[in-house]
């Protein structure tokens, strides 16, 4: 039990290691628009076709999902100065966001 509680406790700290790299905070922005483009290129051939309205798109997240839900609904993005803002995405649903921080 006690090594498992401490892998327990190492995952956590793992996971909040990787909350506040830059790098992958990147790397999870450059995600959505490259989901959106799959989304374009399903709905042009195969079973798909047709069946997405490509104009009306929303975006949800939960926790750091909500985070980067903000970022592409147009959050400046402090610590990269930049935003991530991504113009398909017509809606945002933001369920429980982490607090900002100095970082974002």
């Amino acid at each position: 039990m006690v090594g498992s509680a401490k892998s327990r406790q190492a995952k956590r700290q793992k996971l909040r290691q990787s909350l506040g790299d830059v790098q992958n905070l990147d790397n999870r922005l450059k995600d959505i628009p490259f989901v959106l483009d799959e989304l374009a290129r399903r709905n042009a051939t195969g079973p798909w076709a047709g069946r997405l309205d490509l104009n009306r798109i929303g975006m949800a997240g939960h926790s750091y999902g909500a985070r980067s839900t903000m970022f592409a609904a147009g959050q400046w993005v402090e610590r990269t100065g930049s935003s991530a803002k991504e113009p398909r995405i017509k809606a945002a649903l933001l369920l429980s966001p982490n607090l900002p921080n100095r970082q974002f």
